[in-house]
């Protein structure tokens, strides 16, 4: 077993690499939540303005807005 232990540390790197870089990735999503709460709890959370397919801007419409005004398109109200 001349080579066995140099084998092992090989596999531990291979297997450690990816580890790692799903762990980066974890924690700086965590930190990009953190901000966006945080900024949100002192009111100064900014919306993103959409862009359109088609091409330009399109303005802001909460989730439920949206749903409201498909419902109403289905049912002929609108």
């Amino acid at each position: 077993m001349a080579g066995g232990v140099t084998t092992m540390e090989y596999a531990t790197l291979i297997f450690a690499l990816p580890v790692t870089i799903v762990a980066y990735l974890v924690m700086a999503s965590f930190s990009k939540v953190l901000r966006m709460e945080r900024a949100e709890r002192e009111g100064r959370a900014q919306r993103r303005r959409t862009v359109s397919a088609v091409g330009g801007n399109v303005p802001y419409r909460s989730w439920r807005r949206q749903q409201s005004q498909r419902h109403e398109r289905s049912c002929g109200t609108l």
